[in-house]
């Protein structure tokens, strides 16, 4: 199983009731007694805090056959103090669903290649650090 470390993070843009959403994964806070539990019947991952950030914008402009999302999300809010020249590790991705946006059908992520799995919620919910890759910052 991977390490996840304290400040590792999953920033989840998406559609809830109707309306473009971020939601904030933090996967190790210390202190924490209850975490979030993503279970199915393989596993279950179990998440410290999970929260709808109400400071993000998040807008998703759909055509046929495309659409588009853009979002600003304060750095503060992810703990995220990004430095010029600096390397730091991740992975972004999508999520593909069926056209009742019901079944996940496909993930596609940035460097993690390992992402057959689309109907298990609880291993979809896992991060694998060993599979992302290296990114700089430039500029400000």
């Amino acid at each position: 199983k991977p390490e996840v470390l304290e400040g590792d993070l999953r920033l989840l843009l998406s559609v809830f009731d109707g309306q473009p959403v971020a939601v904030l994964y933090r996967y190790k806070v210390p202190g924490t007694a209850k975490p979030e539990e993503f279970a199915s019947p393989v596993t279950t991952t179990k998440i410290d805090m999970v929260k709808q950030l109400e400071s993000a914008r998040v807008a998703i402009d759909r055509e046929p056959g495309a659409y588009t999302v853009r979002a600003a999300i304060p750095l503060a809010e992810l703990g995220f103090a990004p430095a010029p020249g600096k390397t730091y590790r991740g992975d972004f991705g999508v999520i593909h669903s069926d056209a009742l946006g019901k079944t996940n059908e496909l993930r596609m992520y940035w460097a993690n290649q390992s992402t057959g799995i689309v109907s298990d919620l609880a291993i979809e919910a896992q991060l694998d650090p060993r599979q992302w890759g290296a990114f700089e910052v430039k500029g400000q």
